[in-house]
């Protein structure tokens, strides 16, 4: 993969972002009032994914804050990149939350020659653990990031950091604990050995997704989509080139994806460097054959859920057009949007820019259908969760998002949920297991 893509937030975080606000393909043409937020988690470093676990716990995953050990670069950015076992991840249930594991690898990326910041709520990208989710026999894993190029690989693991750029299992002691497992799936490895995009060695695992016992991983580094085996053997699924637009490369970034009610796996893209706006899209993978747009028009998609009824909810990191180089002088100002497409293919705004989504970094979808988003999703000790409480809606005339024909009716018309999230993902697994 080029290394174009590196000036966004997830190829190795947000480094000034060209790309812009919303185009007007996919302004919503009704007026709806704004949903409401409720936050259920506080006090948390570099919140990214979420997931339930079996008894209807929240487990968010945190990347830490790096830390004072081992420098590496991060390419192409004029950055650097600090070590620290400064992860964790957090569970949240019945108002209460506590850290479930720490000491966990993080890398903190600030400007070469810049002093990281320290103050609270400051804005300090990071890679560490980014994802987790639960087999179909309740067991958790987590996924982490890497966002430096193999090369770093010795140096990585001779300081402390050798769980990054992998798959790992764990346990739940009697505790509530989690202490690790046996089963580990290096990626970094599958990207040296394999380099599916033909481009440098570089991968940063984001987003993690277990049907049936098998892990589908995206991967904005790489620009791959791939998953593997309780055996370890890595299969790749599908491979997002750049494209030229205007003259201008740029590349898609996959950062999230979802299985839909028809059992395809829906994927959403940042987009990188030079991405026009607007130009992060929705695909769709059906089992055995190339990823096609479902919809367009979005700006740094970052998560994707669906809920029982079959609609597709979409998370934006940043809509604004200009957000700052993260330095101990910058504020934060990556406003994010949460966007709703029904299984009827409408279109309803959630959140606007400016309504408190800032630097949002994960979505869920809970049992019951609640919303919830990491929020500050690239700060120290400000990042949070919070629960998103639908305004009542109110009707819209036809929405311009443009939502391509994937099926005879011009709409993927998804089918009506009504298990639970978890017996959700089995039961789609079973009906099309091979949707690799």
């Amino acid at each position: 993969m080029k290394m174009i893509r590196n000036q966004c937030f997830i190829g190795q975080y947000s480094l000034k972002l060209l790309i812009s606000v919303f185009s007007a393909l996919l302004c919503s043409a009704g007026v709806a009032q704004a949903a409401s937020l409720t936050t259920i988690a506080t006090g948390l470093n570099n919140p990214r994914g979420m997931t339930f676990g079996p008894e209807g716990e929240l487990y968010v995953a945190e990347a830490g804050i790096g830390g004072n050990g081992l420098t590496v670069p991060a390419p192409e950015l004029n950055s650097i990149q600090t070590f620290g076992l400064s992860g964790s991840v957090t569970k949240v249930k019945d108002g209460m939350q506590q850290r479930v594991i720490t000491d966990l690898p993080s890398l903190a990326l600030i400007p070469v020659g810049a002093t990281a910041p320290t103050n609270l709520g400051a804005t300090l990208p990071a890679t560490g653990v980014h994802d987790i989710d639960f087999d179909q026999n309740g067991n958790p894993y987590a996924l982490f990031g890497y966002a430096t190029t193999t090369d770093q690989k010795d140096a990585i693991v001779a300081a402390g950091g050798n769980d990054l750029g992998k798959l790992l299992s764990f346990d739940i002691n009697k505790d509530g604990y989690w202490e690790r497992g046996d089963f580990t799936v290096d990626l970094v490895e599958f990207e040296e050995l394999d380099n599916p995009d033909d481009g440098a060695f570089l991968n940063n695992p984001f987003d993690l997704e277990i049907y049936n016992n098998t892990f589908y991983v995206s991967d904005p580094g790489g620009n791959n989509f791939y998953s593997a085996g309780l055996d370890g053997n890595v299969t790749l699924n599908a491979v997002f080139p750049p494209e030229v637009v205007d003259g201008e490369s740029f590349e898609r970034v996959p950062t999230t994806a979802a299985l839909g009610p028809d059992g395809a796996f829906y994927i959403g893209e940042l987009t990188g460097n030079f991405a026009p706006p607007g130009s992060a899209r929705v695909l769709r993978l059906a089992s055995g054959s190339d990823p096609e747009v479902f919809a367009g028009g979005f700006t740094q998609i970052i998560g994707l859920d669906f809920d029982s009824n079959g609609d597709l909810y979409v998370l934006e990191f940043a809509v604004n057009p200009d957000a700052p180089i993260p330095t101990d002088e910058s504020e934060q100002d990556f406003t994010g949007a949460l966007r709703k497409i029904s299984a009827n293919g409408s279109l309803r705004t959630l959140i606007e820019a400016g309504e408190g989504l800032v630097g949002p970094t994960g979505l869920a979808i809970g049992p019951d259908d609640s919303i919830y988003v990491s929020n500050f999703g690239t700060t120290i000790g400000s990042g949070e969760i919070v629960r998103v409480e639908e305004a009542p809606s109110v009707p819209e005339r036809a929405s311009g998002l443009p939502i391509l024909a994937v099926g005879a009716a011009g709409y993927i018309l998804l089918k009506k949920k009504t298990m639970t999230s978890q017996a959700q993902k089995l039961k789609l697994q079973n009906v099309n297991s091979a949707a690799s």
